[in-house]
């Protein structure tokens, strides 16, 4: 049974919605589902294939989603599609009805800012608002599958022995994201520079992605300076995080696997559908608010010295990993493969 997944990743998109799909997918698969991947270009057609899965370009625009209705719609059709996984903020009601006209439709939600013409709704955000939804989907038949039990996390970070705490932080990884159009990067390893401490007494980890900016700059860097490193194409994520002392990270879905690994984190926001979620883990005690960054001009001081405060503070890291732990049990992505199976319109 194909089950498509509508979904794009590009610099300015980044990988996360990607990422997330694929996750669900290596659930699905093993459950008797075909997961077919269709995008709007071939930018990343290549990994996607080497994952197992059938890759369709669409040769469209990502965020003129409109336009590719007609070949879309065609494809559900011939391809006798019962359940469509959509995955981009660029869609609107109209797209979606079309779709929901056609065949079962689930819908990934960062927001929760209006109804949407769905069979499905995913909003796995520790900040999902119940109330607020069920207020919108009052007298509806949309499924709504909220809050952090549904993080769709990747396999590997079904981890059972957690990482000690140890008494001092000797390595922290520092995760941007796949794209970092926002060179986040370079910024935070700048304000690195200016505070002058940490980055003489830590091993900083880059982690870089295949299209982020600035790699010549880091690799040249991590030539000269012991306490700088790159890392690219991680396949073992979950190993790589279960190593380190800390983490800085963007909101998103490394979050969760960063809770599922215990890593104590500070946290920042880039984006308004990572502010919420930033804030929740803070107010929740389970990681360290670094700072809104939305404002590219915007110093990273804060985050720093969150980050200073984290590093110097063993009770306060043993605090976030017990906190942390109750966010995610790593069964997320089978628990949606599960549902989705399980819905009227893919059974």
């Amino acid at each position: 049974m194909p089950i498509l997944f509508r979904v794009d990743a590009n610099a300015t998109v980044g990988l996360g919605h990607l990422m997330r799909c694929l996750s669900v997918a290596d659930e699905l698969a093993p459950r008797g589902a075909e997961p077919v991947f269709i995008c709007a270009d071939k930018q990343f057609a290549e990994y996607v294939e080497e994952r197992g899965y059938s890759y369709v370009s669409l040769n469209s625009s990502y965020h003129e989603m409109s336009e590719e209705l007609p070949r879309l719609l065609h494809l559900v059709e011939t391809m006798e599609c019962r359940l469509l996984v959509v995955d981009s903020y660029y869609v609107d009601d109209e797209y979606l009805e079309s779709l929901s006209s056609r065949t079962e439709v689930v819908y990934f939600d960062d927001f929760g800012s209006r109804r949407l013409p769905v069979d499905i709704l995913v909003n796995y955000n520790v900040s999902a608002n119940r109330d607020m939804y069920r207020g919108l989907y009052e007298n509806r038949t949309t499924e709504l599958l909220l809050g952090s039990s549904y993080a769709p996390l990747r396999k590997q970070f079904d981890i059972q022995v957690l990482p000690e705490i140890k008494p001092s932080v000797e390595n922290v990884a520092i995760l941007v994201g796949g794209a970092d159009p926002e060179h986040m990067a370079a910024r935070i390893l700048a304000a690195l520079d200016e505070e002058g401490d940490l980055i003489h007494e830590v091993c900083f980890h880059f982690v870089l992605g295949s299209i982020a900016p600035d790699i010549e700059a880091f690799e040249e860097r991590a030539s000269d300076d012991n306490n700088v490193v790159v890392h690219q194409g991680i396949e073992d994520m979950a190993t790589f995080m279960c190593a380190m002392d800390a983490a800085v990270s963007a909101s998103g879905t490394t979050l969760y696997e960063l809770c599922a690994c215990g890593i104590p984190t500070v946290n920042y926001c880039l984006s308004d559908d990572q502010y919420a979620p930033a804030h929740s883990f803070s107010s929740e005690g389970a990681m360290l608010f670094g700072g809104d960054y939305r404002d590219e001009r915007k110093s990273l001081t804060p985050l720093v010295s969150a980050l200073s405060d984290l590093c110097s503070d063993t009770a306060l890291r043993r605090s976030l990993r017990k906190a942390s732990a109750k966010v995610v049990d790593g069964e997320g992505s089978k628990r949606l493969a599960r549902l989705f199976l399980s819905h009227r319109g893919a059974s």
